[in-house]
């Protein structure tokens, strides 16, 4: 396998993801996705990009779930973000991204799972509506916000 060098990749992740990018991959707990069937390693989630870290070595993420579960707080139930499928087609649905927490994924695990393109953007408001909620969010520290241009 050929080595890249960490100029590469953070050329590579600023060229290729930019914030509100819509992804569809294989996400692990590693990446704080808990897989929905018993023996499971993986689960296949939509989720939004908020950015790369300066060094291009992470990227910062919030999912996309097909509802709010009922059973956590109200805090963490109002920090969803409704989005709507007449507004975004490739969800067939409406969804919610969940913006109480900021995952990561390191770029080297996201471009060896990554398994085509962009399945859509997020408009600039509803983006802009999305940064404020995680700006607002108790589990998200001030350096994250800051390594993803979130403030």
């Amino acid at each position: 396998m050929m080595e890249i060098s960490n100029s590469q990749l953070q050329q590579l992740a600023n060229n290729t993801i930019q914030p509100g990018d819509v992804y569809r991959m294989k996400l692990t707990s590693r990446e704080g996705v808990k897989p929905k069937n018993d023996g499971d390693t993986s689960r296949n989630k939509y989720f939004i990009v908020m950015g790369v870290t300066p060094d291009g070595t992470l990227v910062g993420f919030v999912l996309i779930n097909s509802k709010i579960n009922e059973f956590i707080s109200q805090e963490a139930r109002e920090s969803h973000y409704k989005l709507l499928a007449k507004d975004y087609p490739f969800l067939e649905k409406d969804r919610y991204a969940c913006c109480g927490e900021l995952k990561e994924i390191d770029t080297i695990t996201f471009f060896q799972r990554l398994q085509g393109e962009v399945v859509g953007c997020i408009r600039e408001e509803h983006l802009d509506a999305i940064r404020g909620i995680i700006a607002m969010a108790a589990d998200v520290s001030a350096i994250k916000l800051k390594d993803y241009n979130i403030i």
